[in-house]
């Protein structure tokens, strides 16, 4: 493989999303080009700093969605109303 394939799926290869044949042949083509694995290590750097990012915002939403959740528990009026559904609303004139 040419250093411009192997660039071109190393995400894949970190993500280990490629076949075990073709993640083989880019395991032996990183031993042996000092380019290509320079680039590897670029992208695992920025994977985990793009995962440490989502990890605490996904820690904060969650955290939001939480608080949401046990006020609704607490006030079932502040839940969803179908009092803007024209289905319900139709059915109630019906009655």
């Amino acid at each position: 493989m040419e250093c411009s394939q192997i660039q071109d799926s190393l995400s894949a290869f970190i993500d280990c999303e490629l076949a075990p044949d073709e993640a083989a042949l880019i395991e032996s083509h990183l031993e042996h080009c000092g380019v290509c694995r320079q680039q590897r290590e670029s992208f695992e750097a920025q994977h985990e700093r793009l995962r440490t990012l989502f990890v605490e915002r996904r820690r904060a939403a969650d955290l939001v969605a939480d608080r949401v959740n046990q006020a609704i528990r607490e006030r079932p009026e502040l839940g969803p109303s179908n009092a803007g559904c024209r289905c319900c609303f139709r059915q109630q004139q019906a009655s």
